[in-house]
């Protein structure tokens, strides 16, 4: 990969159980994504992917580089997922997760923060930071939350939103992917 133009890529995934997987698509609607930000190679509107029962990717790209002539590199990238929830059922998003790969040459540095939440709301990002000032790191990592990280009202339509950005920095070149990102649903009944 050119360290000139790394690419940091991520999948959203939203994942249910298979019991769960044919409740979920007959009582929420996905609407189209709209993909945005500073360093997007894909902007405007998709649709997502259904890959199995309950299963979904978001792709989204975001161009993100630092070479030796630089001291910082910045990039970000977003989605809104617009979802509706059938009358007599609320949506929980119970687990996010993430994959990262990284390749940082001694005297850079990263950070990874990636927030998933509902609009309007705010949510604790999940972050990863290295730093290769003694060493080269290369390799990958995971970032994960479980619990209650999103949960719709009874009959509620929502606008799910995600954000990543990452900043890479210091007197070295660096590179960053962020593989995929995994959320976990599920529906309850309510009244």
């Amino acid at each position: 990969m050119n360290l000139k133009t790394a690419f940091l890529t991520f999948a959203v995934v939203i994942v249910a159980s298979q019991s769960e997987a044919a409740d979920i698509s007959s009582v929420v609607q996905l609407g189209e994504i709209a993909l945005a930000g500073s360093a997007c190679t894909q902007v405007g509107s998709g649709k997502i992917t259904q890959v199995q029962a309950g299963v979904y990717d978001i792709p989204l790209t975001l161009a993100v580089a630092k070479d030796i002539n630089s001291s910082l590199a910045r990039g970000t990238c977003a989605f809104a997922l617009p979802l509706q929830v059938a009358k007599g059922y609320r949506l929980v998003i119970s687990e996010v997760g993430a994959k990262a790969s990284l390749n940082l040459r001694v005297g850079s540095k990263s950070r990874l923060d990636i927030e998933v939440f509902r609009a309007g709301a705010v949510n604790k990002p999940l972050t990863g930071v290295h730093d290769a000032s003694l060493k080269q790191i290369v390799g990958s990592y995971r970032l994960s939350r479980t619990g209650v990280v999103v949960r719709t009202a009874c009959g509620e339509a929502i606008n799910l939103r995600g954000n990543a950005s990452a900043l890479l920095q210091g007197a070295a070149k660096a590179q960053l992917s962020l593989d995929a990102l995994r959320i976990r649903m599920r529906i309850e009944k309510c009244n």
